[in-house]
C-alpha cells in the first residue's frame, strides 16, 4: 500500500472479484511497501518494508488507499507492522501517522498488539508494555476496528525479538489486550500462530481466553473521549 510505484490494479481487481464472491466482514493490509523500481524494473522485496513516517510517505499511502477503496467500493483496515530497522527518517509518531491516515482516507486500523510489543522491546528504553499502552491511548478509539494477538520466541535483552508467531500469546500481550479493550470496547480479534503449531485444544484454549477477556471488558465510552 505504501509504495511510490502505486497500486497493482490487476491484483486489486482480482481481490474485488473475490470479495464480491465471499462477502468478507473485513479486508485489511499492512502499512508497508514491497514493490520498488531498480534499474527501471519493478521488483518485489519479498517482505513487508516499513513506510517512512513523513508527509511524503503519508501522502503516498493516503493516495494508494484511496484508490484501493474506490476500486473495492468498501472501507479497508490497515495494520501496523513489526519493524527491524532503527535508522528510518520518521518525522511523525506512529499513532499520529495512522490517525492522520485514517482522517485522510476513512480507513480503519487493525492494531497488532504483539507488533507494538516487539518494536518497543527492540527500540525503546522504557518497559515495552508501558510504551505499547501509551501508543494505544494516543489513537482515537473510533478508528480501531480489529486486534491481532500473537506470541514470539523469547530472547535476552540486547538481542532482536522477532514476531515469529511461534508461541502462545504472552502475558504482556494479554495485559495490553485488556488495556486496548478498555480503550475501545470489544473488537473483532484474531490470534495468530503460524509456526511450531500446538494442538487444536491449545489453540481453542487461547481463543477462549480472548473471548473471556472481551466478555469481562469494563468499557466506559467516556474513558478515552
Amino acid at each position: 500500500q505504501g509504495s511510490a510505484v502505486g497500486i497493482d490494479r490487476e491484483y486489486i481487481n482480482k481481490l474485488k472479484r473475490l470479495a464480491n464472491r465471499i462477502n468478507p466482514v473485513l479486508i485489511s493490509d499492512h502499512v508497508s511497501y514491497s514493490w520498488g523500481i531498480i534499474n527501471g524494473s519493478k521488483v518485489h522485496a519479498g517482505d513487508l518494508l516499513p513506510v517512512e513516517r513523513t508527509k511524503t510517505g503519508l501522502n503516498t499511502l493516503s493516495d494508494n488507499i484511496d484508490k484501493v477503496q474506490n476500486i473495492l467500493g468498501i472501507k479497508i483496515l490497515v495494520e501496523n507492522i513489526s519493524c527491524y530497522l532503527s535508522n528510518l527518517t520518521n518525522h511523525i509518531s506512529e499513532p499520529e501517522f495512522l490517525t492522520e491516515l485514517s482522517a485522510n482516507t476513512g480507513c480503519g486500523l487493525l492494531v497488532d498488539l504483539n507488533n507494538l510489543l516487539v518494536n518497543a522491546f527492540n527500540f525503546e528504553t522504557e518497559d515495552p508494555l508501558c510504551v505499547a499502552e501509551n501508543w494505544i491511548k494516543q489513537v482515537p478509539p473510533s478508528i480501531i476496528d480489529e486486534y491481532h494477538l500473537a506470541g514470539s520466541t523469547e530472547v535476552s535483552q540486547g538481542n532482536m525479538l522477532i514476531d515469529d508467531h511461534a508461541k502462545p500469546v504472552s502475558q504482556t500481550c494479554w495485559q495490553l489486550f485488556k488495556t486496548a479493550l478498555a480503550h475501545t470496547g470489544p473488537k473483532p480479534t484474531v490470534i495468530e500462530w503460524d509456526n511450531d503449531l500446538p494442538s487444536w485444544q491449545e489453540l481453542i484454549k487461547e481463543s477462549c481466553k480472548a473471548k473471556q477477556l472481551i466478555i469481562e471488558t469494563n468499557f466506559d465510552p467516556g474513558y478515552s473521549s
